[in-house]
């Protein structure tokens, strides 16, 4: 019993190290950082600014990977 629960738990941790973009496994996207490998992230904003994923990757590239930044750089609000 004591081994499946070190065992879950270090799934659990493994998990939780894999998702960097997100705030917790619950799948909150981290709203000041784009991390354009996380594809939920990707298309919450693309979304949220309505615009494509090439637009979106442009102004990454262009203004960085923070959200307030690459907002200016699309005239959209954070």
């Amino acid at each position: 019993m004591l081994k499946a629960i070190w065992q879950y738990s270090e799934l659990t941790t493994q998990a939780e190290h894999s998702m960097a973009g997100l705030k917790d496994k619950r799948g909150f996207i981290d709203k000041d950082r784009l991390d354009l490998s996380e594809r939920q992230a990707v298309e919450y904003w693309m979304k949220r600014w309505g615009v494509t994923k090439e637009q979106l990757t442009a102004a990454h590239r262009a203004a960085g990977r923070m959200t307030k930044d690459i907002a200016a750089h699309l005239g959209k609000k954070r």
